[in-house]
């Protein structure tokens, strides 16, 4: 009994790791974990679909009575888009090219599109996938369908595709106002700086003609005034001219 217990034990920490490998298979998240029929179905996808981009979907089958991987199942997805979004072939990830969805313009671009799903082009041998490329975002639906040992069960989930991170390009205007600012604060003190430098001698030259006119006009301004000055002489400013003789 004791022996029992320690390998039921140990196919509990057996399937407690499996569950934890393929709940991050192919680096995706699960969507869809679901029992019907003889079959155990787990869905997973790239953790953030966006447009235009290849998306790994990878799906694990299990007999629901075992547990065991069934690794001789066909399986078949098909993605229904929504009403404003379209589907795009891709090539797979891994295996033979030419696999994918059928054209958007020979089925419509709001018609469902189907492809099948292989451990082929799957990193892990155990699950099937498919490399899909989302013609917009929006929430598609997936049906997968399996069939085995002549049992075929259909499942669905939903996938949301987000719209995808704005592009810098659509920055580039934004980015480059400052520095357009900067250029032309530049430019206009390169500019400023130049003027002021043909200026400069022109204003030189008038200051120096109008001390000139000054010193020449001191002696006959100030007799008219009745003053004249003495430098360094210390002699007292008599009244002169006019004034002088206003004051007689």
């Amino acid at each position: 009994m004791k022996r029992i217990g320690y390998i039921k034990a140990f196919q509990v920490f057996v399937l407690f790791g499996l569950s934890r490998t393929v709940a991050h298979a192919d680096g995706g998240i699960m969507r869809l974990r679901q029992v019907q029929g003889p079959f155990v179905i787990t869905i997973f996808t790239t953790p953030e679909p966006v447009p235009h981009r290849a998306v790994d979907v990878s799906v694990l089958v299990q007999r629901r009575d075992s547990n065991d991987v069934i690794l001789d199942a066909s399986v078949d997805l098909l993605l229904t888009p929504p009403p404003t979004a379209a589907v795009k072939p891709t090539e797979p990830i891994c295996g033979p090219s030419g696999v994918g969805f059928l054209s958007p313009e020979s089925a419509g671009h709001n018609a469902p599109f189907s492809t099948p799903a292989a451990r082929a082009q799957s990193s892990n041998k155990l699950m099937y996938a498919a490399a899909i490329e989302f013609g917009g975002p929006g929430d598609w639906t997936l049906d997968a369908t399996v069939k085995s040992n002549g049992a075929s069960e259909r499942f669905s989930c939903r996938i949301p595709v987000v719209p995808p991170p704005r592009q810098l390009a659509g920055l580039w205007p934004y980015l480059a106002f400052p520095l357009f600012a900067i250029i032309a604060f530049a430019l206009n003190q390169w500019l400023a700086h130049g003027l002021n430098r043909q200026r400069l001698p022109g204003v030189a030259t008038h200051t120096v003609l109008a001390s000139a006119q000054l010193q020449r006009s001191l002696p006959v301004v100030l007799p008219l005034l009745g003053e004249r000055v003495g430098v360094g002489t210390g002699a007292p400013v008599r009244p002169q001219g006019f004034i002088a003789r206003r004051l007689a």
